[in-house]
């Protein structure tokens, strides 16, 4: 599969019995990863991180050339193209589904709240800052071709406008995290509360932290940032076999829910 430079993903078959759903000899389910190489949280330069505007732009460019590609192209179902995001890519994907950012509702909500997490993220960043960034994060990001998403914990539902949250169609999965000390899940009730309700299915899972969505910690991990950086241990705790059934928990149901469609 070609890569885009400098969009960073990669692409595998994803369809393992627990993640088949109605796939049969015919079918495959593949995976793309997408990984922002300009606007990660400790990215080098700051005035990249301000530019998220680029992130649904980068979905739109992968699929544009997996279907563009001569080899792949003819495997893509396109009644069956979903997005996933977690944290602030979740975000991401409210954006390819018609959410739009608004600078009077971002300002409005961070002047409530100013020390924020997201907000504090969002002020460090420089988000919104000035007329050209505030158009380019403005502007209709949607990709239609994105039949269903998915929200895992996400940050920044209060720098979308009321008006095109409630207008959202996109079949959308929110999950919440309501445990440890992140807090995010405040967006996503904040979304659940402001999308239709035909459009929504919700799940605030008792325990699961912001971290549960990530990636699975090694055995010295959680020692690691112990000695290290203990400010972020809650990165790791229960970081291993417990976060891998949660994980499997998480993959029957976002499963379900395409395959619901």
């Amino acid at each position: 599969i070609p890569t885009i430079d400098p969009v960073s993903w990669d692409v595998w078959p994803c369809d393992e019995p627990s993640m088949a759903g109605k796939s049969n000899d015919r079918t495959r389910v593949y995976c793309c990863r997408y990984q922002p190489p300009w606007n990660l949280f400790f990215a080098d330069d700051p005035d990249d991180r301000r530019e998220l505007w680029h992130r649904p732009r980068d979905i739109t460019r992968v699929i544009d050339d997996l279907l563009a590609d001569e080899n792949f192209a003819s495997r893509v179902d396109l009644d069956r193209i979903y997005a996933a995001g977690h944290s602030l890519g979740g975000m991401t994907v409210l954006q390819l589904a018609g959410a739009k950012y608004d600078a009077l509702t971002h300002q409005s909500a961070c002047d409530q709240n100013p020390e924020g997490l997201v907000c504090s993220i969002l002020n460090e960043w420089n988000i919104g800052k000035t007329p050209q960034d505030i158009a380019a994060l403005s502007q209709d990001l949607t990709d239609p071709r994105i039949r269903a998403i998915v929200s895992l914990d996400m940050g920044g539902a209060q720098v979308f406008s009321d008006q095109s949250l409630a207008a959202l169609t996109t079949p959308t999965l929110i999950y919440a995290a309501p445990a440890g000390h992140v807090y995010m899940d405040k967006n996503s009730r904040l979304l659940k509360a402001k999308m239709p309700t035909n459009t929504v299915t919700y799940l605030e899972p008792i325990g699961y932290t912001h971290f549960d969505f990530m990636g699975l910690c090694t055995e010295k991990g959680l020692d690691i940032l112990k000695k290290f950086e203990p400010q972020d241990v809650e990165v790791c705790i229960d970081g291993r076999d417990i976060r891998a059934t949660k994980h499997r928990d998480v993959v029957k149901t976002i499963t379900s829910f395409f395959d619901g469609l």
